[in-house]
């Protein structure tokens, strides 16, 4: 069975950083970990009110320019998003901003049952309902074959995406993916409602004042929609079934992905230097003061069992006394997408996930 080779962040650079600035250790780790190892060019990248050109993107000159001449010409459009936050949010941007320009245009979100991505029944209904111009959102970088049936079919395709790509690129009028390996944009660490958001700005001229303005809260939802919940203390509790990978969208790269580790969307396994470190969630979380229980549990065997039954049943004790945010995170194990047998999905839990995600709790106490 296949080992993973675990990175873990700098700890004399993150330390350095904390001791000369205001820094969270937390903070300076992630910032160390994504090579910014000196307090000044820590200040330089949170301080940063500029963004970079949206044109700097692969392709964004040509998305622009098929999407604008859609609209004054009346061509029926499509974004066609994805069910997670990230692709919702993607597909409410670039649906209002078209809408507002008095496009003909309409969205596509499939149900969970159809999959993640693009399919063949909806894009021949598509087609059948006379879209002229399919765009996605948060999707499409993998979807060589619903590609090729679009041009088929005499639809236009541009694909806004965020996930790794593969080999060969769809065939598309534009592919908008900052991961492409001959896009020059500096900043590659976007999920989909930032990649929307810059082509909002892109049809917008290139400024950034009208898609911050109207669309910026979205993009920020989109980015970080647990850890608002937990800043604010709200009285929920999250149960996070953490198994290295987004199994209900096909197996793409999770948060949790550990470095190497192949996925749908890392073909080649997960790196660190591109894609970033897999997110301790718990250790994240315990350190917004809105948290009042931080737990890691896991189901291998029935001892474990009964440890996550009781770490959650607090949680809802938590909310149901109103005393703030409770997130128990539980390593579980993925069969279909590891491509391992239950047997051995459990081993190769206890072996690589829990190194990398220690099981305790790491914060307990009412906020309020």
């Amino acid at each position: 069975m296949k080992k993973w080779s675990i990175t873990r962040p700098d700890e004399a650079a993150a330390g350095a950083l904390t001791k000369g600035s205001d820094l969270e250790p937390l903070c300076a780790a992630v910032l160390a970990a994504r090579g910014i190892r000196t307090v000044q060019a820590a200040a330089d990248f949170l301080g940063s009110d500029e963004l970079s050109d949206p044109f700097l993107i692969r392709d964004m000159q040509e998305a622009a320019e098929v999407i604008n001449e859609a609209v004054e010409s009346g061509k029926p459009i499509c974004v066609y998003g994805d069910y997670d936050c990230d692709g919702v949010t993607a597909t409410v941007m670039l649906y209002s901003y078209l809408e507002c320009l008095g496009a003909d245009v309409r969205f596509y979100i499939p149900e969970r049952s159809e999959g993640y991505g693009m399919n063949e029944a909806s894009i021949r209904q598509l087609a059948q309902e006379g879209v002229s111009l399919i765009i996605t959102a948060d999707n499409g970088i993998a979807a060589l074959a619903e590609a090729e049936l679009i041009a088929q079919l005499g639809m236009t395709l541009v694909v806004t995406d965020h996930h790794q790509p593969g080999e060969c690129l769809p065939r598309a009028a534009a592919v908008v993916n900052p991961h492409r390996a001959d896009c020059p944009s500096p900043y590659k660490n976007l999920c989909g409602a930032g990649v929307a958001l810059k082509l909002i700005a892109a049809l917008d001229g290139g400024g950034y004042d009208m898609a911050l303005e109207q669309f910026g809260d979205l993009a920020a939802i989109g980015t970080a929609e647990t850890v608002h919940a937990a800043t604010r203390g709200e009285n929920i509790t999250v149960i996070f079934i953490n198994n290295t990978t987004y199994g209900m969208t096909g197996g793409q790269m999770a948060p949790t992905t550990l470095p190497g580790q192949v996925t749908q969307t890392t073909p080649y396994g997960r790196n660190p230097d591109v894609e970033g470190f897999p997110v301790r969630v718990c250790e994240m979380l315990s350190t917004l003061s809105g948290v009042a229980l931080a737990e890691r549990v896991t189901v291998t065997d029935p001892a474990n069992i009964r440890k996550a039954k009781a770490a959650i049943r607090k949680g809802f004790e938590f909310q149901k006394n109103k005393q703030g945010f409770s997130i128990i995170e539980v390593l579980s194990t993925c069969p279909t997408n590891w491509g391992l047998s239950p047997v051995e999905a459990i081993k190769w839990l206890k072996e690589n996930m829990v190194p990398y995600y220690p099981l305790g709790v790491f914060k307990e106490g009412a906020i309020r």
